[in-house]
């Protein structure tokens, strides 16, 4: 797990492998369940989603051989993300709503906010917009109750670029302004620049390129400052749009 962490996927791959043979030997299959699901997560994390599915898939087949099924949800979980990622969405959809059913049997409401997110993310994708925002709402509800700031800052600004997609401009920038306030609250500067750049982009989509560019102005000066570069290249482009 340390090595997983510190980035070093290839010694945490032997560590993981070393420690699959004690599990076969102990003929311990939850344990062995366990080791493949975090083999995934090392595959994922290291850009081989193929892989990563491979383990994840027979970490579910031995999961469902056993009793108890909270931990399966976990990892029904992670296949959805994997599919999601390849864009097959109509199966992320099939293994999220598995894990989804697995949480609600639990009772424990506090695990419901990343299967509902991650069904709002795969029906947006889908371009199924309204039920996109049905269940990043759904996702919305409980995390105002748990109090998850970083969650609710996500999902607003997840829903605010769904409305901006319906022309509902007044909404995404009510919405991307709610997400600029639970980042300031929790002081993350790369939300804020962020969420700046995402409401110039709903200015410009409104041809207001004044109000477009005070926004790209002001998600600029703090990605320079905390040298946050992934998304200069498309605030450069909305830039340069304003200016023809």
């Amino acid at each position: 797990v340390i090595h997983y962490r510190q980035g070093e996927f290839e010694k945490a791959l032997a560590y993981y492998n070393k420690s699959s043979v004690i599990m076969d030997s102990q003929g311990d299959k939850s344990g062995k369940s366990d080791i493949y699901n975090n083999i995934g997560l090392v595959y994922s994390e290291y850009g081989k989603p193929q892989k990563a599915l491979q383990y994840y898939l027979k970490s579910a087949a031995l999961k469902e051989t056993l009793p108890g099924k909270n931990k399966i949800a976990r990892v029904y979980n992670n296949i959805g993300g994997i599919y999601h990622m390849l864009g097959n969405h109509t199966l992320a959809l099939e293994f999220f709503f598995k894990s989804l059913k697995i949480k609600k049997e639990s009772g424990n409401p506090g695990t419901l906010t990343s299967s509902y997110s991650n069904i709002g993310a795969a029906f947006s994708a889908l371009g199924q917009g309204d039920r996109a925002i049905e269940f990043y709402s759904k996702s919305l509800a409980i995390l105002k109750r748990t109090g998850s700031r970083s969650g609710k800052a996500n999902v607003y600004n997840n829903m605010a670029t769904l409305f901006a997609r319906k022309k509902d401009y007044e909404r995404a920038k009510e919405y991307f302004l709610k997400s600029i306030d639970e980042w300031k609250k929790l002081g993350s500067k790369r939300g804020i620049a962020v969420n700046y750049l995402d409401i110039g982009w709903l200015y410009y989509l409104n041809q207001k390129c004044d109000d477009a560019l005070h926004n790209f102005s002001r998600a600029r000066e703090i990605m320079d400052s905390i040298k946050y570069y992934e998304r200069y290249g498309e605030l450069l482009m909305f830039i340069g749009l304003c200016y023809k």
